[in-house]
């Protein structure tokens, strides 16, 4: 049965116990608020996964919370560091903040989702050209329509829901730096995000936030070729979607354990899981 328009309000009124990280008020704020929002689902029950709707509403709403961590922390001083990590902060603060708006709203509003989020699709529909055909993919979006309404399409493939829910990961888990053991399907969400044209396009006055590679090395993915990327060109990580979500997943564990007193940067550009690939990297499109 697909379960189609479904708003996910309903299911985030279903997941308030299942969180076993704090929330910031911020955060709260801000899930409280897209209640208010419908979020469109094309979804088949009968598919693979399709039993886990109510673990990927859950998954999408910690992304909104890793987005708020990101949107309030980087105005603090101590924060702002972390920001230099990943991008040329001084001058791209206005678009980095820009994106972070068409998701979950100006920080001086109502805290209610952003003007971009309510385009998004969330999907496990069978699509000409999927990527998830292809073995090294964790997911995709697109700016596609469903039942004739246009939208941002985002799907994640099989190999996405390898990676750990957020409230599966404690404190001592993670490593004194940036790695893979902070990764969760949380943050292929803010990727996927991104590149939706009401979100990212829009932000950045029509700059599509894309991945960067080069003849097939995939410079644009990973928790330490992000950090090179921001050190980097200006331009290519303002508009690399990965460079997003390792700001916004370091933000909300630095916000989640702060007694580990922050971490070092990556590294290893090693995420949790492992494609079936040469490289056995996986990418995100």
């Amino acid at each position: 049965m697909r379960l189609a328009a479904v708003s996910i309000s309903v299911l985030f009124g279903q997941l308030g116990q299942v969180w076993a990280v704090p929330v910031q008020d911020s955060a709260a704020s801000t899930l409280s608020n897209i209640q208010k929002r419908g979020i469109r689902w094309d979804w088949d029950e009968s598919k693979p996964n399709g039993d886990k709707q109510v673990e990927i509403a859950s998954a999408f709403s910690v992304a909104l919370q890793m987005v708020g961590h990101a949107y309030d922390g980087g105005k603090d001083d101590y924060f702002s560091d972390v920001y230099r990590r990943y991008f040329q902060a001084d001058t791209e603060w206005s678009g980095i903040y820009a994106v972070w708006e068409r998701i979950i709203g100006p920080l001086d509003g109502d805290r209610r989702s952003g003007a971009g989020l309510n385009s998004v699709i969330i999907s496990n529909a069978d699509w000409k050209d999927d990527d998830c055909d292809r073995k090294e993919v964790l997911g995709w979006a697109d700016n596609r329509s469903v039942d004739g309404v246009p939208g941002c399409i985002i799907k994640l493939c099989d190999k996405a829901y390898e990676f750990p829910q957020a409230y599966d990961i404690k404190c001592d888990d993670l490593d004194d730096v940036v790695s893979k053991k902070m990764s969760t399907i949380s943050g292929i969400f803010i990727h996927e995000l991104t590149h939706c044209q009401q979100i990212g396009q829009v932000a950045l006055g029509g700059n599509a936030i894309v991945d960067h590679n080069t003849d097939g090395r995939k410079e644009g993915y990973g928790p330490r070729n992000v950090v090179k990327n921001g050190n980097g060109n200006m331009f290519k990580s303002l508009i690399n979607a990965d460079n997003y979500r390792w700001l916004a997943t370091e933000m909300y564990w630095r916000a989640q354990c702060p007694a580990r007193g922050g971490f070092g940067v990556a590294t290893s550009n090693q995420d949790f899981a492992k494609c079936d690939t040469e490289d056995g990297e996986c990418v995100i499109q």
